[in-house]
């Protein structure tokens, strides 16, 4: 899921409030914060796929991804949660390691320490990512959390969700309606990513989305 073509993916703050109609509260220090993905064992997850053209014209692909969590490892001393599934169209649609992540201070991370969504921070980049061609950088992708807390309806149900917002540009090329393009992920709390927007570079007529058709949270 860490593909150029997919773009469907730790700073301390005290006192801080998520962003919501009714205020949250983040305490880091008691540990209050928020959490938008569950690491419970029995946790798991499917998802439709969709592909939507310009015209806002909609086809179901055949294929559906299911997520479990799957277990626990360490990484430079700190424990992380291993998700396994599928993620069509990567890995030829076989089983494997999907995300590795752990959560701090309503943060999300994954095995590089890079922060992938925030229920806290809604004022600065998250995190960028360069991809190469050659010697050169072509282009760059950044996230930022949404300001906006909207209700998403997915086929698994009706969910107030947060959205981290993903902005690719191809550098040396002139802005226009096709640059920079932008993706959105939104997580529900307790729950995880309940939709997801990627496209091929490539192809600026059509993106495609990942919908949560069913999940279940374990304890």
């Amino acid at each position: 899921m860490r593909s150029l073509i997919f773009f469907s993916l730790s700073v301390l703050l005290a006192l801080y409030s998520c962003k919501k109609d009714e205020e949250i509260v983040c305490d880091p220090i008691v540990n209050t914060a928020p959490v938008y993905q569950s690491f419970s064992e029995g946790s798991y997850w499917t998802y439709q796929n969709v592909r939507v053209e310009s015209d806002g014209t909609e086809t179901i692909e055949s294929a559906v991804d299911s997520i479990v969590v799957a277990g626990d490892t360490l990484i430079n001393g700190l424990e992380y949660t291993v998700f396994e599934g599928t993620s069509w169209p990567f890995q030829d649609n076989e089983w494997g390691i999907i995300w590795i992540l752990r959560e701090e201070n309503g943060e999300l991370l994954d095995e590089q320490g890079n922060i992938i969504m925030s229920c806290c921070n809604f004022t600065d980049t998250l995190n960028t990512v360069e991809y190469p061609s050659g010697e050169e950088i072509f282009a760059t992708a950044t996230y930022m959390m949404s300001n906006e807390i909207p209700e998403i309806t997915v086929p698994g149900g009706t969910f107030a969700g947060i959205e981290l917002v993903g902005t690719f540009t191809i550098l040396n090329e002139p802005e226009g309606p096709d640059n920079p393009r932008y993706t959105s992920r939104y997580y529900a709390q307790g729950i995880g990513q309940i939709r997801d927007t990627w496209f091929f570079a490539g192809n600026t007529e059509v993106h495609y989305e990942k919908r949560l058709l069913d999940y279940h949270i374990g304890y």
